[in-house]
């Protein structure tokens, strides 16, 4: 199946290849550096979860290098949402 566009196809192809090479890379070197961190400083930010589904969920997240490394406890949720209702 031959078309006039196959040189452009595969220069397609090429790139996106090259760009998730990239990407795979890139998301190796993260991780490796996220290891390292101490999660010395943490704060309680809105996050997209891992899973792609559904809203957006509070966690705990490293100020230094952005890993989610837990829950918020319901009273730091209050302090993040401003609800002091007690």
């Amino acid at each position: 199946m031959n078309t006039i566009n196959d040189g452009k196809n595969d220069e397609i192809k090429k790139a996106v290849r090259d760009l998730t090479d990239d990407i795979k890379s890139h998301e190796k070197q993260l991780e490796e550096i996220r290891k390292e961190c101490d999660h010395p400083a943490k704060e309680v930010k809105v996050k997209l979860t891992s899973d792609g589904v559904g809203s957006p969920k509070l966690r705990k997240v490293c100020h230094v290098c952005g890993q989610i490394v837990g829950y918020p406890s319901p009273e730091e949720i209050k302090r993040e949402i401003g609800d002091q209702k007690d």
